[in-house]
């Protein structure tokens, strides 16, 4: 199910416009029209079944750090877990990883620790490395 965000659809049942709200399409037409930026991906929890077990869920959904940031927190969203204070793909994967490494448990996902990212690196701080690049300031060209 998509949702136009701008333009005109022109369907078998007249035109679709931003306004007329969700409306449903073959899977390859919506994902054609999403990939052009015209619509998003909605997902209308009426028409859903039953909600699965967890573990059903588990094997259902799939998801990688291939995918776009708003695909990932939709299934996150989906799921009922808070992504506001999550700034990076990865962040995201981990946390649904740990979703659904608890769903067989029943426990709640433990809380990460902060890794050190790529820029902090592993070393010690003010400790430099012999092989970096110069990045100072250069003398300006005139």
């Amino acid at each position: 199910m998509i949702r136009l965000i701008s333009g005109v659809y022109g369907a078998e049942d007249g035109m679709k416009r931003p306004k007329d709200g969700p409306f449903s399409l073959t899977d390859n037409e919506e994902a054609r029209l999403v990939s052009r930026g015209v619509a998003e991906y909605v997902f209308d929890r009426t028409t859903l079944p039953a909600a699965p077990s967890r573990t059903e869920s588990a094997n259902a959904i799939r998801y990688d750090e291939g995918m776009t940031m708003k695909q990932l927190r939709g299934i996150a969203d989906y799921l009922g877990l808070d992504t506001s204070k999550l700034r990076s793909k990865r962040d995201v994967v981990k946390l649904l990883d740990a979703h659904f490494a608890s769903a067989g448990t029943g426990e709640e996902p433990p809380e990460e620790e902060d890794e050190p990212t790529e820029e902090e690196g592993d070393g010690e701080a003010g400790e430099v490395d012999p092989d970096a690049p110069d990045l100072g300031a250069e003398e300006p060209t005139v």
